[in-house]
């Protein structure tokens, strides 16, 4: 449990250094693009990006169908099967990084009317290492809790790490060339884990569906031909 309090609060320390690190490298490209020399250009180059759907802020919503085995003291109880709802956002740091923050609850139940819950909530950093490949990792605090089943007192329930790793592939059905930001569509196998070191513990996996929304980038912030940065208006 101190391990894992450490990397939580490294992690809380190392976002917001990687998102003003972020900001102040787009306020040193807003600065040289409007004042600098062409040398300075010249550097701010290696700041750019080319537009892409992914990029600025993001807000995402997603529901997963999920399954769940909970170990209780030991003993395994029957798979619960449910849903979840899930609500995301954060910041595109570069080309390939994301990092945010999530949430995710949901209800499930299974055999002698067992029934129960599951929330999560921590942070989530986003990796895009090839095409619309994506794959997200979590760490945070979370928790369930499952009725005892039928002519029972003997319910399941824990509460602390919560751990999460997704893997999708992202679509941009409304994306046109030259585009910065705008909506995205991602199909989701995501796996979580609850108390994964623990005595009580529980494990799910699950196929979600992502439906997320990017602020884009300003202009000066992008790598653009003539024809893009002017671009006629309707």
């Amino acid at each position: 449990m101190r391990l894992y309090i450490f990397l939580l609060i490294t992690l809380a320390l190392l976002a917001p250094v990687a998102v003003f690190a972020q900001s102040g490298a787009e306020s040193a490209a807003a600065a040289a693009t409007n004042t600098g020399t062409v040398e300075e250009l010249a550097e701010v180059d290696v700041l750019l990006e080319r537009p892409a759907p992914d990029q600025g802020y993001y807000f995402g919503v997603a529901v997963e169908g999920m399954f769940a085995k909970i170990i209780d003291d030991g003993d395994t109880v029957p798979t619960l099967g449910g849903w979840s709802l899930a609500l995301r956002t954060g910041q595109s740091i570069n080309e390939w990084l994301d990092l945010g923050v999530g949430f995710q609850a949901g209800p499930f139940s299974g055999q002698d009317n067992r029934a129960g819950y599951l929330v999560a909530f921590g942070l989530e950093c986003g990796l895009r290492p090839y095409d619309a490949w994506l794959i997200r990792a979590g760490l945070g605090v979370g928790g369930y809790d499952v009725d005892p089943p039928t002519n029972s007192t003997n319910g399941a329930s824990a509460y602390g790490m919560a751990t999460s790793l997704a893997v999708g592939y992202t679509f941009h059905p409304f994306a046109s060339k030259g585009d910065s930001g705008g909506w995205e569509l991602v199909p989701l196998l995501q796996v979580r884990a609850i108390e994964p070191v623990e005595d009580d513990t529980l494990y799910s996996v699950g196929i979600a569906l992502e439906v997320t929304w990017w602020g884009g980038l300003p202009k000066h912030q992008l790598e653009l031909t003539l024809d893009e940065a002017f671009a006629p208006r309707d």
